[in-house]
């Protein structure tokens, strides 16, 4: 490792020092108009380090280069042609630290290029044989070190690059072809082949020690080696790395034996290669080398003529029975690749809308990157990533819907499965088929009315060339086996002419089980609008001038398209009504409309037209007679317009003569609609006592009399109930508390309070105050606050208070309760501290204070807090020390007794 370094770092030394030459080079042109028109001649007169510039020709001359030069094509596409005939070398480097840059060298019947010397680059230059019978050398490197040799175009030579005893030279990037021997080393070591390709030749890169293994640590890295009789031979040396190559279509991949003395090739290292489609990939007969991480797929893996093992672990071997191609002894296991083992599916045919699951058993000893599975799909090719996971089925599976493939198809597929190393194992083929869909065509391609309607009859066809029996049904009656086309024979709803809106589903079925359901809706219109239930009657005598006109438009079954509003027309003695005269019920409508001039006396017709949304239509004309001669008297004798305290109302009521129907309506109810009373009757509630349940609060209530001819007569009633008597939670004050009239308080319930009033006093006097702005509600609160004047007579006396409350039919009172009035505010006496004191922060101030009555004292520093502070409670003196803080101090000292009067003193003082 330590000698590896140093050639490295002496070869980049001897680089920079080259460049350092250019620096300081002189340029020699050689031309035929210039100072020199031959090569030898400019070598001759070159200093050390200088260039040599070729112009495009060809000159035939063998050249001998002593001195450290660059030598190149004044041009890059190899323009100059150096040409030799019988000669030992067309071109002789003894130098070190020679360039040749860009040329072509030819010869014939001689050896290209020969080199002595070290540190030398050839690059960009094509070295070729004209001899049919191939010339020795296109390169010799004779017991020379650290060269490069690269991009060069090297062809028909016994050997193309000879490198005898060799150290530390790098051959990169060239091309060769139609040699005997592309790259040959001959105990050479650290020798790196970079690449390279190598193409049709008999042996591509080759290894040779006859004496002993001195042949080693050298490195085969990124060529391409094909088409060759010997991709790679390693001959009695040792230490050899094969890596990463492409070694393909040789008749021996890479091949390993022993030397001329039987010394066998040991300790090489081959990974990472691909090596296939050869017809052996590799065949030892002397080595105990490692071969790892490869793809070895050939006619022959890898034949073993040693007894000793190969170490042939972690290689992928183009399916997971390695055995088959391996001869001798190799240790294979474990291997590397994705094995794919079975592929199955859960069904062996789908029908439209359907899915099918592909299944797939894969394994490997080291990994698995993705598994994919290629499904053939009207000729074209698609890859699914498979997804893991664990199924009696396998392993690795894949879900396609039919709605992305061809009906009535075979698809063909089969599995990919890749290991971490980009190593492929592909399964056998395998197929399932996809049913035809089942079609439904109708006779009719577009239906024959309006909006989607049809209004004949459709005939239905349903086919699939892949059904064993076809099935159909409407709606959800019972299946039928379809044989012919079919009509609405089979519907639920018979007659047919009744078929509105139709679900007709359909399915096939066959070996491969049945095929969904598919639903086809129509719409299917057979029978025309009628017009019925018409106002006024046919025939009939009106005595009202603008009567009800009326009838029903009925679409007879209720799923038929409904009447179209739009194609109402309605005429009164043939005059059109131009106004919105229908209501919409469901699919049918009502037509209702009230003349807005009196009709004339005598006979009277009236039509209406109306189509359907399907587009058929009907037309009705119908005759009544106006005589307007007779009113109607209607006697309402309850309920009256006041107000009641109960819901439970009494009524009664009267006609001069019999009516059609009497009729009621509450206008203050929500949503309220006309009640039928009575009907062909002349009173209500009159003979026989009658009650209606009315609704709290304010009530409209419209009685209405019809009589035979369509007359109305109509009474307005407004009164208001009041059922729920008022609640009353507490009052303030307590009972025997001591109270100075401040705030009497009641908490109540009442939904239309119209006042409160306060009562106060005793045996001799009692008074009162009314509030009438309380408010109405649930528990709801009110205030009474009275005057001292109010109160005087009453001082330090007992009194009784109780409150009453009026709604709009009733007075609730509130319990009684004692209570004792005092008015007389307690009076303070602070004797100490005394007013604008100063005291010492350290001392303690007296707080001395009487009060002429027992009260709860307290006090209140202005400047420091805005607090009170409890001193005593239900007391009449207060004497202790309490300590204050530095600064001024304004105390309010405040007595309050036990009815609520209450007295102040402020004292202020300084702490310094």
């Amino acid at each position: 490792m330590k000698k590896k370094f140093f050639a490295n770092l002496v070869f980049i030394f001897n680089l920079l020092l080259f460049n350092i030459f250019l620096i300081s080079s002189s340029v020699i042109n050689v031309c035929e108009l210039c100072n020199f028109t031959k090569i030898q001649d400019a070598i001759n007169s070159a200093g050390p380090s200088d260039i040599i510039n070729l112009s495009k020709g060809v000159y035939n001359e063998k050249i001998l280069v002593n001195k450290t030069l660059i030598i190149k094509s004044e041009f890059e596409n190899n323009l100059v042609k150096i040409k030799c005939y019988n000669e030992n070398f067309c071109l002789n480097i003894k130098s070190d630290n020679v360039v040749i840059d860009s040329v072509t060298i030819e010869s014939n019947k001689s050896s290209g290029v020969y080199i002595e010397g070290n540190n030398n680059i050839i690059r960009n230059t094509i070295i070729t044989s004209l001899n049919e019978e191939l010339d020795e050398f296109g390169i010799y490197m004779n017991n020379s070190f650290n060269n490069v040799l690269s991009g060069n175009e090297i062809f028909n030579w016994n050997y193309g690059i000879y490198n005898n005893l060799g150290k530390n030279d790098k051959i990169s990037d060239n091309y060769f072809y139609k040699n005997s021997h592309a790259i040959f080393n001959y105990r050479n070591e650290n020798t790196k082949i970079l690449n390279n390709t190598v193409k049709n030749n008999s042996y591509g890169v080759s290894f040779l020690d006859f004496i002993n293994p001195k042949t080693k640590s050298s490195d085969v890295y990124k060529n391409i080696i094909e088409k060759n009789y010997n991709g790679v031979l390693i001959n009695g040396t040792s230490f050899i790395n094969i890596s990463s190559n492409k070694i393909y279509n040789n008749n021996y991949g890479i091949k390993i034996e022993k030397n001329f003395y039987f010394l066998n090739a040991n300790d090489s290292l081959i990974f990472y290669n691909d090596i296939s489609n050869n017809q052996i990939g590799i065949i030892s007969n002397g080595s105990y080398g490692v071969i790892n991480f490869n793809n070895i797929t050939n006619y022959y893996n890898l034949i073993n003529q040693n007894s000793l093992y190969i170490d042939a672990k972690y290689n992928w071997w183009g399916n997971c029975n390695p055995e088959q191609k391996i001869t001798g002894n190799v240790l294979f296991d474990p291997i590397l690749g994705a094995c794919v083992m079975d592929t199955n599916a859960n069904k062996n045919c789908i029908f439209p809308h359907d899915t099918i699951d592909l299944y797939a058993n894969v394994i490997s000893q080291v990994c698995i990157e993705k598994v994919l599975f290629e499904v053939k799909i009207d000729n074209n090719l698609t890859n699914y990533t498979a997804v893991p996971l664990n199924s009696e089925f396998g392993n690795y599976k894949i879900t396609l819907n039919s709605d992305d493939l061809i009906p009535g198809k075979n698809h063909f597929w089969s599995v990919f499965a890749y290991d971490c190393y980009g190593n492929l194992n592909k399964s056998n083929l395998k197929s399932f088929y996809v049913n035809r869909e089942t079609v439904l065509s109708v006779d009719k391609q577009d239906p024959d009315g309006l909006n989607g309607w049809y209004i004949t009859e459709p005939l239905f066809r349903l086919q699939n060339s892949d059904a064993k029996i076809i099935f159909y049904k409407w709606d959800n009656s019972k299946e039928l086996i379809y044989t012919n086309p079919f009509n609405l024979t089979d519907i639920p709803n018979k007659p047919s002419k009744s078929a509105g809106i139709l679900k007709l589903k359909f399915w096939s079925s066959n070996e491969c089980g049945n095929e969904s359901e598919k639903t086809k809706t129509f719409k299917i219109d057979l029978s025309d609008p009628v017009i019925k239930d018409v106002e006024p009657e046919n025939g009939t005598t009106l005595n009202k001038k603008r009567p009800l006109i009326y009838a029903y438009i009925d679409d007879v079954y209720a799923e038929n398209s409904g009447i179209d509003e739009s194609s109402i027309v309605l005429k009164i003695n043939g005059d059109e009504v131009n106004k919105k005269i229908y209501e919409i019920v469901k699919s049918d409508l009502i037509v209702r409309y009230y003349p807005e001039e009196d009709l004339r006396e005598g006979l009277n017709n009236v039509t209406i037209f109306a189509k359907d949304k399907a587009g058929r239509s009907s037309e009705l004309t119908w005759y009544f007679y106006i005589n307007s001669s007779n009113i109607i008297n209607l006697n309402v004798y309850s309920p009256e317009n006041k107000t009641y305290d109960t819901r439970i109302i009494k009524i009664n009521l009267t006609s001069d003569e019999k009516v059609s129907r009497i009729e009621i309506l509450n206008e203050g109810k929500p949503n309220s609609k006309w009640r039928l009373l009575c009907s062909n009757c002349d009173e209500f509630g009159n003979s026989k006592k009658k009650n209606i349940l009315l609704n709290e609060g304010k009530n409209k209530l419209i009685i209405k009399a019809t009589d035979f001819y369509g007359n109305e007569k109509s009474v307005e009633l407004e009164f208001f109930i009041d059922s729920v008597k008022p609640i009353i939670h507490s009052t303030k004050p307590f009972k025997n508390s001591f109270f100075n009239g401040s705030d009497f308080y009641i908490k109540y319930t009442e939904d239309n309070l119209r006042k409160i009033t306060l009562f106060f006093g005793n045996e001799n006097l009692t008074k009162n105050i009314t509030n009438e702005n309380c408010s109405s509600g649930k528990k709801q609160e009110c205030s009474f606050e009275l005057e001292t004047e109010e109160l005087k007579d009453f001082d330090g006396k007992k009194i009784y208070y109780w409150f009453r409350l009026e709604d709009p039919v009733r007075e609730i009172d509130s319990k009684k309760s004692e209570v004792i009035i005092d008015l007389k505010k307690p009076q303070i006496e602070v004797t100490n501290p005394l007013n604008d004191s100063i005291y010492s922060k350290n001392e303690k101030i007296q707080l001395t204070i009487n009060v002429t009555e027992k009260s709860n004292l307290e006090f209140l520093d202005s400047l420091i807090s805005e607090k009170w502070k409890l001193l005593c409670a239900n007391c009449d003196h207060y004497n202790k020390a309490i300590k204050f803080s530095r600064g001024d101090h304004h105390l309010l000292i405040k007595a309050t007794d036990k009815a609520g009067n209450y007295d102040t003193e402020e004292i202020s003082f300084k702490i310094i």
